[in-house]
Formats: C-alpha cells, sequence, structure tokens
C-alpha cells in the first residue's frame, strides 16, 4: 500500500487532469441527449464522488483539497531540455570492408569482436573433439583387452 501523502498527490493530479473541481460539474442538470459531452460529464462526476470518498477516508476537506488542486494547476513544470546530437563520423572508417570465411569483417567495429570471438569458439570445439577422440581409442582400448 502506498502512503497517505502519496495517495493525496495522486488524487490532486487526477483531479487537475480530469478538471474535477470544475464549477460545470456542480449541481446542473446533465444535457437532455446523449453525446460525447454527456458521457464525460457523467465519467468526470463519477470520478469526484470516488475522490471525495477517498477525501474522507484520508480525513482532507473538500475545500482544503480545491486549493490544493488550484495551486498543482498553478504550477509550471518546465522540463529540461535535451540535445541530441548525432555521433561523429569519419569518412570512410565504414568503407574499409574485407572479405574473410564468407563473412564481412569490419575493421575496428562489431564484426572484428564477432571474428575474434568465432575464432575462440572454434578453437574450443576443435579441442573438445580432440577430448572425445582420444576418450574413444581409450574406451576402444578397454574393450580390446
Amino acid at each position: 500500500m502506498s502512503s497517505p501523502t502519496a495517495q493525496y498527490r495522486l488524487l490532486v493530479s487526477r483531479a487537475v487532469t480530469q478538471r474535477l473541481t470544475s464549477p460545470s460539474l456542480d449541481d446542473i442538470p446533465p444535457p437532455p441527449t446523449t453525446t460525447l459531452a454527456t458521457w464525460e460529464r457523467t465519467e468526470r462526476l463519477n470520478a469526484r464522488a470516488k475522490i471525495i470518498a477517498c477525501l474522507a477516508v484520508l480525513g482532507v476537506p473538500w475545500m482544503t483539497f480545491t486549493h490544493d488542486v488550484e495551486k498543482a494547476r498553478q504550477e509550471v513544470h518546465i522540463l529540461a531540455p535535451t540535445r541530441y546530437e548525432e555521433e561523429k563520423v569519419v569518412p570512410g572508417h565504414d568503407a574499409k570492408v574485407k572479405e574473410r570465411d564468407g563473412m564481412r569483417d569490419y575493421a575496428g567495429g562489431e564484426m572484428v569482436k564477432r571474428e575474434a570471438w568465432k575464432r575462440m569458439q572454434d578453437g574450443h570445439v576443435d579441442l573438445l573433439r580432440r577430448f572425445g577422440r582420444a576418450r574413444l581409442m581409450r574406451i576402444n582400448r578397454v574393450k580390446l583387452l
């Protein structure tokens, strides 16, 4: 469960985004037609009723809540600017391509690392094959005796 402070901040945030303290929700009968505006107003009234119930549980009066919502509505939130820069490209760096073992090998790039890893893995596989052959030869010798 979250703390009462976090719950209260969530309620204030929801009230700001859904305009739940708006006077347009106070005792005005809904329009007679069934439109999107009617549905939106009904949803906002339901959300407002739920918030009032939550405030009663938290012990916060409605006037204090509306004051906090107005204060939150007036706050200006500024995001820090993010500057995106493209990577520095050295002309011809990626053009150095050579063919090796049927794979393209980029000098100084990721393919060189993959090629080194592949050679190491090939060495391990070769070593395991040799151990396997030696073991089979030993087993065959034991069977012959």
